[in-house]
């Protein structure tokens, strides 16, 4: 699989044992700043038999890294649990994660507090599998509920978490391997950097609204104090309050705006709260800079209701943030005082409603409405290139891996065992790029040839200077560049892809003398070694480039291309 790391605010990396091992990513979650790998295994196996399986499973990020063994994930923050679940998430089933109760429930049914939350001396009964501390939580409503004995959790392709048998009942799944690398730059790993863009013509997600509160997309803005956190649009209500708010700076019904309200939290006294929000479409709430409860796409006006967490009295801040693509809108952020797992079990009022226990002041909400300029197709290798210089409205990523073998809904190409495009909004994406660059170890002076095999086109450029271009419009097809003679040292090398629509592949390979293709960097099968050791540190676009992961070797399923 690929990875990720964060250097500032946002850079993302990856990692990889070697061309055969596919599925390792590489997140910046680990302590003190660095970064750790996760591999996906699409294999089904029960909690148990997937825990026995990622602790036997190990993972080198460079020939000269140490062998590490896995664990099954820790989740430990919104942040990670939104790029595994934007990464792995779409490849269409749900996964363990290490959280469990096995050896701390001690029989019989547990509180609801303890069954549900944290606190501020502990876990409240949940542990990690790798012995992490457990800070935080993301169950979909309702859960986890214990039915009939229910010790080990699933993540849900929203990202949500579920409570299930870990070992009886045969339940299968899925399972995401995390790995304790300690890295902390991805120059210390072998193989390509993979910028990922994708065009848009409105807002999306929640990596879009974040660019426009960021100022990376132009917006107008308007500002107003406001009692209470609950908005609407065009007499379009939230689902649980009412007499909303007309979103400022929005007349009538409109399409792509932000709304961000942001202030101050007076506690009573300390104490489980929980807190949640309605929205329509997708939209965050963020306690003391922590986000509680989120939900990253386009949806009707829905719930998204936290794990409890224990506040202090005193001082605390709020931030809600909610986007509107099209129809009709409304956010309602609210809270309530102890643990509730939906609406109907808490007696939730407005933030700004102080009969719960917690008073707010100093609420101020702001409006940015955009207008997004129709992207056009990428269609060629010039629509590719403004996805990355600014010239055409885009989401970025960045990520990286050992080799670049990729794919949609198409086929398999020349070399199987495809990685997927990542953050497409689904498995099947149009209109993006990926821009892969790297330097390749010559050892030994001599004539190299290198190809594609690509779904549309692509570019491959070696020195800075154009090796082969394939301006093209096609489906799956490849092209060779001619014998180009390369000295001993580092050189090098990027490639450009784009895709339109339908299908799509993208595989780049060396020719070796004997005639046979090897995906470049594959060095177990001969291909030259490619290594980022030269890779400078980045400071990306702060909304755009926002997070990568890297992709997955096995799928759950073999998808077939569309006609």
């Amino acid at each position: 699989m690929n990875s990720l790391l964060k250097l500032a605010p946002a850079f993302c990396a990856l990692a990889f044992m070697s061309a055969a091992a596919h599925g390792v990513v590489l997140l910046d979650t680990g302590p003190n700043g660095s970064i750790n790998a996760y591999r996906y295994q699409a294999a089904g196996a029960t909690w148990q038999g997937a825990l026995a399986n990622a602790t036997a499973s190990t993972f080198q990020a460079s020939q000269s890294g140490p062998v590490l063994n896995g664990n099954l994930i820790s989740i430990n923050s919104a942040q990670e649990g939104r790029l595994t679940t934007r990464s792995l998430g779409e490849l269409g089933g749900n996964y363990w994660i290490g959280l469990n109760d096995t050896a701390n429930e001690s029989g019989g049914p547990v509180s609801a507090a303890r069954n549900r939350g944290i606190v501020a001396t502990g876990t409240l009964g949940w542990v990690h599998s790798d012995g992490s501390p457990h800070t935080y939580t993301n169950w979909n409503g309702g859960e986890p509920n214990d039915a009939g004995g229910e010790d080990a959790i699933e993540s849900l392709v929203n990202g949500l978490w579920n409570d299930l048998p870990d070992n009886n009942g045969g339940v299968l799944r899925a399972a995401v391997y995390e790995y304790q690398t300690q890295l902390n730059h991805p120059s210390q790993i072998d193989g390509f950097q993979i910028r990922m863009a994708k065009a848009y013509n409105n807002i999306q997600n929640m990596v879009i609204a974040e660019s426009v509160v960021a100022g990376q997309i132009a917006s107008v803005q308007t500002s107003q104090a406001v009692a209470n956190m609950n908005f609407q649009e065009n007499g379009n209500d939230g689902l649980h309050f009412g007499g909303g708010l007309q979103v400022p700076g929005i007349a009538g019904d409109q399409s792509n705006f932000v709304s961000r309200t942001t202030g101050n939290l007076n506690v009573g006294a300390a104490g489980l709260y929980t807190f949640g929000f309605t929205s329509d479409d997708g939209g965050k709430l963020v306690v003391d800079g922590v986000t509680v409860a989120e939900f990253f796409g386009n949806r009707g006006n829905s719930d998204s209701i936290g794990a409890p967490i224990f506040l202090s009295a005193g001082n605390h801040t709020v931030e809600f943030m909610w986007y509107e693509q099209g129809g009709g809108a409304s956010g309602e952020a609210f809270y309530t005082s102890g643990v509730a797992g939906d609406f109907g079990s808490g007696t939730f009022v407005l933030i700004g409603d102080g009969s719960q226990g917690i008073s707010a002041n100093n609420l101020m909400t702001t409006t940015y409405h955009v207008q997004i300029p129709n992207t056009g197709d990428v269609n060629n290798l010039a629509a590719a290139e403004a996805l990355f210089n600014g010239g055409t409205a885009a989401t970025q990523y960045t990520y990286f891996t050992n080799v670049v073998n990729m794919r949609d809904t198409g086929g398999e190409g020349l070399f199987g065992g495809n990685d997927p495009f990542l953050f497409l909004e689904g498995t099947d994406g149009d209109d993006f790029a990926i821009l892969a660059t790297t330097q390749i170890d010559v050892q030994v002076a001599g004539l190299y040839q290198f190809g594609a095999n690509t779904d549309d086109g692509s570019r491959i450029r070696i020195n800075g200077a154009d090796y082969l271009i394939d301006d093209v419009l096609a489906g799956p097809h490849t092209v060779l560049g001619p014998q180009i003679f390369l000295p001993v040292g580092l050189h090098d090398l990027e490639f450009l892809f784009f895709e339109r629509g339908g299908g799509a592949e993208a595989e780049l390979f060396q020719v070796l003398p004997s005639g046979q293709q090897v995906l470049l960097g594959d060095t177990a099968n001969g291909a030259l070694r490619v290594t980022l050791q030269s890779l400078a540190p980045v400071v990306p676009e702060p909304a755009t480039a926002l997070m990568g992961l890297l992709a997955l070797g096995s799928l759950a399923r073999r998808r077939r291309r569309e006609a």
